[in-house]
């Protein structure tokens, strides 16, 4: 349900490429040390793989700065949720599914992100962290375009549709 997205400065000759994330950074990884002229095989197409809608690139309005600690906190007690409730076939849809968070909350039009989206954000490393805290100050930020809700921290971003259509 949540599409992560971290940017890498580049060119991509021939357009937009779909390929395994392992296989790119893997190569991302060894690129330093590897070839001199820049360039990254991103591995095997995947263009048939995917399967959902990409979200907009631009439009999308700012709702509410929140701290990133609160993403770290979340995230914690999820993780403890998820150790008494997961079963042989992993965590319930239900905990990540869940709404644990809520930017507008005074307003006519409240606008709730699910667990699933806090657990991409931080179990990618998109909000920095040591021993569990965030710098002092540090904003996690929560915008909108249509159907399409965008949470934005340093280091990457994480989109989810909020209608129907899931990725």
């Amino acid at each position: 349900g949540a599409l992560v997205v971290r940017a890498v400065g580049g060119h991509c000759p021939g357009g937009d490429v779909v390929c395994g994330a392992d296989h790119l950074l893997t190569e991302l990884d060894l690129l330093p040390r590897g070839d001199t002229a820049g360039l990254v095989d991103p591995g095997m197409p995947l263009t048939s793989s995917w399967q959902g809608l990409l979200p907009p690139t631009d439009g999308f309005q700012m709702l509410e700065a929140i701290p990133a600690q609160v993403l770290l906190d979340l995230t914690e007690s999820g993780r403890g949720a998820a150790r008494e409730n997961a079963g042989p076939a992993g965590l319930p849809p239900s905990l990540l599914d869940q709404e644990v968070l809520t930017v507008r909350a005074d307003t006519d039009s409240p606008v709730g992100v699910d667990m699933r989206t806090v657990f991409s954000m931080v179990m990618c490393g998109f909000v920095p962290e040591r021993a569990g805290r965030a710098p002092e100050g540090e904003p996690v930020r929560v915008s909108e375009r249509g159907a399409w809700l965008r949470v934005d921290a340093r280091y990457g971003t994480a989109f989810r549709r909020t209608d129907s259509l899931t990725l």
